[in-house]
């Protein structure tokens, strides 16, 4: 599986610090630096899409950040984890 925690400021929707992202059973973290960066990023582009479409619904953003990183990620490794964004609203 494949954790995505996101932090959103409440009233604006934006990012207000790097995404985390946590892998158990998917892929060993410290082999795979590349590919978290890359996963980071594409959760930024997501929220950024999200917010550029007026999006502000969790369950939008979840399944937003789910199909995006699915996709990457069945792209690169050929793998299908389970992916569980996590947003947090500060």
């Amino acid at each position: 599986m494949l954790i995505a925690l996101v932090a959103l400021d409440s009233q604006t929707g934006e990012l207000l610090r790097e995404p985390d992202i946590v892998s158990r059973g998917f892929v060993y973290m410290r082999e795979s630096g590349e590919l978290v960066e890359e996963s980071k990023k594409r959760v930024r582009e997501a929220v950024a899409r999200c917010r550029e479409r007026g999006v502000s619904e969790w369950g939008a953003v979840r399944s937003a950040i789910r199909e995006t990183l699915g996709r990457y990620l069945f792209d690169q490794t050929h793998r299908q984890p389970m992916i569980f964004p996590l947003l947090v609203e500060v």
